[in-house]
């Protein structure tokens, strides 16, 4: 039964391996496979794990600051218990702690979402730490809400999606393995204002050379794009 599930497995690295030989994508294969063993990438990060936090656009400065002490206590906490964070604790729940800022063990019981063991466990240093984040400067504290395009900017960034679809399809990668529509968005906000985008993941690496190149000759120099039949 459990060798049933992997028996195959030999045969379709065979084929894929034929398939990637005859598109000249085995390099940007390999590329992508090292990156993903590279263990730094899923380090734990105090300084962006606020950005990665669902929902996180959606506070201001202030709560922002709670939100940061909360997810680096929740990541501590995770470890401890050896769970995942977001297993541990939800998103959500960092959400409502960092929006009603409970100071006190009454209001944090009214938390939804807040496991009771972690309540009766932890609650008193949530209470201090949201009291700690509440009264930090917010000063230079950076919004988190993404930035709401106007008609004719989502009709371009819509236009720029689909060119990397077409090159995607071209050369028969699928586009959700290269980027997404929303990276393709902000990257149509970076060359409408002249700004860098090499920070983009669609500008680095392989990706750039199948699909982040391309899309520059298509906006700077106006190169076709078209989708060849299949």
């Amino acid at each position: 039964y459990a060798a049933d599930d992997v028996r195959y497995l030999p045969a379709v690295a065979t084929e894929i391996k034929s398939r990637l030989a005859k598109t000249g994508h085995m390099h940007w294969v390999r590329a992508e496979c090292d990156a993903l063993c590279d263990p730094s990438q899923y380090g734990f990060n105090p300084a962006t794990a606020v950005e990665k936090v669902r929902g996180a656009g959606s506070c201001d400065a202030r709560q922002l600051n709670v939100l940061a002490e909360l997810v680096v206590w929740r990541d501590a906490a995770a470890r401890e218990a050896d769970l995942p964070a977001r297993a541990y604790l939800r998103d959500e729940t960092l959400i409502d702690l960092a929006r009603a800022m409970p100071k006190t063990a009454d209001k944090l019981a009214k938390i939804r979402g807040l496991p009771r063991p972690t309540l009766e466990q932890h609650g008193e240093t949530i209470t201090s730490l949201v009291t700690r984040g509440a009264a930090a400067p917010t000063a230079g504290v950076q919004s988190l809400r993404g930035h709401e395009p106007t008609p004719g900017e989502r009709f371009a960034a819509d236009a720029l999606w689909a060119a990397a679809q077409a090159i995607c399809l071209n050369q028969s990668i699928d586009p959700a393995a290269v980027t997404s529509r929303g990276e393709i968005g902000e990257l149509h906000r970076h060359l409408a204002n002249g700004s860098e985008a090499s920070d983009l993941r669609v500008m680095r690496g392989w990706r750039r050379e199948a699909v982040g190149g391309p899309l520059l000759g298509f906006w700077n120099e106006r190169k076709p794009v078209t989708l060849a039949r299949g």
